[in-house]
């Protein structure tokens, strides 16, 4: 997993590169409660210094990221980080597992005074269904709440929340692992807390006051880890960044502090070294903003200041049966080249379950006909198993890719095509058909494992470059900040002082 990548260091070099007007250059992160102690009672500050003292009954467990803090929610518990001035815009992130996501009114983190009513902000659960909810109270008595649907958080599942405040533009936003589940504008509005407030964790109080935490409705029962406060609003690609990337191995050691030099490395356009790891700016690589891309020998991510992810491909209407797929003919498909990447000219994807004509979804097949396309052709299909354990591996024995070669994900000698798996959960099988000119076919069967269904289908018709590695220039891992066709490369090797551009 990573930590929080996105504290914008200052620049050194400030003529190296000229930032866009929109850029955040000036953010910072202010503080971050990594929650990794293991033991004593004090939740140490990594960035600002702000020590936050533990209350009540509590323990440190397994995080999302090494350890994290966990309530029970029967007794009080908290983390008390003391008075955290939040004013104007900022940027409020956790991770969080609840251990009963049906209840209401638990408090996940929250800034308030000690005084009934007059809390700063609040996010936690809400409305008993799993939904979230984040207020904010501009005038210390009323809120004003934002609220997710239901079934945004998991019983015993971890989910990333950001909530955000936007100064300039009063936009109030909750994202939930990496994307927008509730917004609202308040014009006219202003954030500052003027008075002292606590910044707690778990609970929403540490007193016994009439309607504050000491009451089971406001203790939050499960862990929460890795909380962070910026004094900017992120946007929406930085958080969908931020979570695309938590699954990266290689950077479970990264924390906010070394991503600063990652950032710094992109803003001077020189090199900086972290650990072992060197790293340095390129360009080339064409993935969506906030999309995460595996390699061979590591994984790239890029975002940009726009926010704008990736957030659907080309769709195939459901208004026919999908058995015959002919590339060449788009009457029911709609074509939007470059949303993978800048050489991919013909993508189609599926709606949900393709073979929703189909009685058994466990058994179907599909023509690939490339029509007067040149090159290979890629088709990727999404599997669901409905029940029971995950047997998908019986794919491998069970699907037939007559004239193409049938790839599982992790074992694909087509990386490029792995950044599909971060942006589109469940995307697990990759077929080739390494030449476009004959006609190939899928064929599935899966009469013994009827739980498994094809669940989506996307085919891109695009030669593959003979030195698709050389192309994309790229070793173990990219960070884009700000402009789209700019990255960071990670490139494994013993620390060396020259800088490179």
């Amino acid at each position: 997993m990573m930590r929080y990548p996105l504290r914008f260091a200052a620049l050194s070099l400030a003529a190296a590169v000229a930032l866009p007007s929109s850029s955040h250059a000036a953010t910072d992160l202010l503080h971050e409660w990594k929650l990794d102690e293991t033991s004593g009672a004090t939740a140490v500050d990594a960035i600002g210094a702000i020590g936050g003292g533990i209350g009540g009954t509590s323990s440190w467990t397994s995080g999302k990221i090494n350890n994290g803090f966990k309530t029970t929610g029967s007794t009080l518990g908290y983390v008390n980080a003391g008075n955290v001035p939040v004013s104007g815009s900022f940027s409020l992130s956790f991770w969080v597992k609840p251990e009963d996501a049906s209840l209401d009114w638990r408090n996940m983190v929250s800034k308030h005074d000690g005084v009934a009513g007059t809390r700063s902000l609040f996010v936690g659960q809400s409305l008993n269904d799993g939904a979230l909810r984040f207020s904010l109270y501009f005038d210390g008595t009323n809120a004003a709440s934002i609220d997710t649907p239901a079934a945004t958080v998991a019983s015993g599942s971890w989910a990333f929340v950001t909530a955000t405040w936007n100064e300039a533009t009063k936009v109030q936003s909750l994202f939930v692992d990496g994307v927008l589940r509730a917004s609202a504008t308040h014009a006219g509005q202003s954030f500052s807390v003027s008075r002292a407030s606590n910044l707690l964790f778990n609970t929403n109080s540490t007193n016994s006051i009439a309607g504050l935490g000491t009451g089971s409705w406001a203790r939050f029962p499960g862990t929460v880890d890795d909380v962070a406060l910026w004094s900017a609003s992120l946007s929406a690609g930085q958080i969908k960044a931020m979570n695309s990337t938590s699954a990266i191995p290689g950077l479970t050691s990264f924390d906010a502090q070394s991503f600063a030099s990652v950032v710094k490395a992109y803003d001077t356009n020189f090199a900086s070294n972290i650990g072992n790891t060197r790293w340095t700016r390129t360009t080339g690589l064409s993935i969506g903003a906030g999309a995460t891309q595996k390699y061979a020998n590591g994984y790239a991510m890029q975002f940009d200041d726009a926010g704008v992810g990736v957030t659907s491909l080309s769709r195939i209407s459901l208004s026919f049966d999908p058995q015959h797929l002919n590339l060449a003919d788009t009457t029911n498909t709609t074509d939007n080249p470059g949303v993978i990447g800048a050489d991919e000219p013909a993508i189609y994807l599926s709606s949900h379950e393709i073979d929703g004509l189909v009685t058994n979804s466990s058994i179907g097949s599909a023509d690939i006909r490339p029509g007067t396309m040149n090159g290979d052709v890629f088709v990727m299909l999404w599997l669901q198993d409905m029940q029971g354990a995950d047997d998908r591996a019986a794919l491998r024995t069970e699907l037939v890719g007559a004239g193409g070669s049938i790839y599982s994900l992790l074992d694909s000698s087509d990386q490029k095509w792995t950044q599909l798996a971060s942006v589109y959960n469940g995307f697990d099988t990759l077929v080739r058909f390494d030449d476009a000119s004959l006609v190939g076919a899928i064929n599935w069967d899966f009469a013994t494992h009827t739980d498994i269904v094809v669940d989506r289908l996307a085919v891109s018709a695009v030669p593959e470059p003979t030195t698709a590695m050389a192309v994309f220039a790229i070793t173990t891992g990219a960070f884009l900040r700000r402009r789209r066709n700019s990255q960071l490369t990670t490139h494994n090797e013993t620390p060396s002082s020259k800088f490179e551009n």
